[in-house]
């Protein structure tokens, strides 16, 4: 059976709060949007945990698991929607293998499982593929992952951004800089990035900007 029209309900509400505290041009979230998702996260960690995972559950537990995966791309929280990539994905193996049942643009959530996985490192991620290849055909398969291989990153990022240190305070600290912040707009990452070192160098975390990892890069 599909989730209870209760927990149905407040999935509708917590996405309608997720878009409110998001940028809808730039198509980011903000920190004010995470009590949000960790309260889906619980509905729907509950529901596939209730013993009621039929074919219907186990598709609305893939589908708000992949909303959750890309609100947190949308918060530059790629450590995290990585952990929910994979997880739609093991069900999507799961709903395909019991019930015949495809995903809309399977190989779309595959190919951004990989990328938030080669955000900071490079993973050939041969777990997912094993997964994946149960749902996928194997030239779709190997077309998605060579393509994100083929590429990996164009830009550098700073690995401690996957760390449980980082992730424990990064909404306080994002937070704390919407409030200090002065310059907006054009050039203002800058700001905002000497505001993220400093901040998180008080928790005794050492982050560098992606301006320091990419010197040659010009950001706007």
């Amino acid at each position: 059976m599909p989730f209870t029209k209760e927990n149905t309900a407040r999935l509708r509400e917590l996405f309608e709060n997720i878009e409110k505290n998001g940028d809808y041009n730039a198509y980011e979230l903000t920190f004010r949007a995470v009590p949000y998702l960790k309260e889906t996260n619980e509905i729907v960690t509950a529901e596939l945990s209730s013993g009621r995972c039929d074919k219907e559950a186990l598709s609305d537990g893939i589908a708000v698991l992949r909303y959750l995966a890309e609100a947190y791309d949308r918060l530059g929280r790629y450590a995290v929607s990585a952990d929910y990539y994979k997880r739609a994905i093991v069900l999507t193996a799961e709903l395909f293998t019991k019930y015949g049942e495809a995903v809309r643009d399977s190989s779309g959530m595959v190919y951004n499982a990989l990328k938030a996985r080669n955000y900071y490192v490079d993973d050939d991620c041969e777990d997912l593929r094993a997964v994946s290849e149960n749902f996928l055909s194997a030239d779709i398969a190997e077309d998605v992952f060579n393509t994100v291989m083929s590429r990996r990153r164009n830009l550098c990022h700073d690995p401690v951004e996957m760390t449980e240190e980082y992730l424990a305070v990064i909404d306080e600290i994002e937070e704390r800089i919407e409030e200090d912040r002065i310059y907006h707009g054009f050039g203002s990452c800058y700001h905002v990035w000497s505001l993220k070192t400093d901040y998180l160098a008080e928790r005794g975390i050492v982050w560098h900007s992606p301006a320091v990892l990419n010197p040659r890069v010009r950001f706007d």
